[in-house]
């Protein structure tokens, strides 16, 4: 069983690392599980953070952080529709 926790750093890993689907398959799962979206939409902020941090160092360039960005709209809209 996944917890609460576990749910929200995978989800964040999923963010920070740029994996799309697997940050969406969470959030979905998230969602169903009836848990508070807002907690989730928090956890996905802080990984925007640690994403501007990586820009920042010159680990991430623009393009990934534009591809952030969309990871981070794709969830939120998954977010909204439910």
């Amino acid at each position: 069983m996944t917890t609460k926790d576990e749910m929200k750093k995978k989800a964040y890993r999923a963010l920070v690392n740029l994996e799309e689907q697997e940050a969406i398959d969470t959030v979905k799962l998230w969602i169903d599980k009836g848990n508070d979206p807002v907690d989730m939409l928090n956890s996905l902020q802080d990984a925007m953070i640690e994403v501007g941090k990586k820009y920042e160092t010159m680990e991430y360039y623009l393009p990934q952080v534009m591809m952030a960005a969309e990871i981070m709209d794709s969830t939120g809209k998954v977010i909204s529709e439910k």
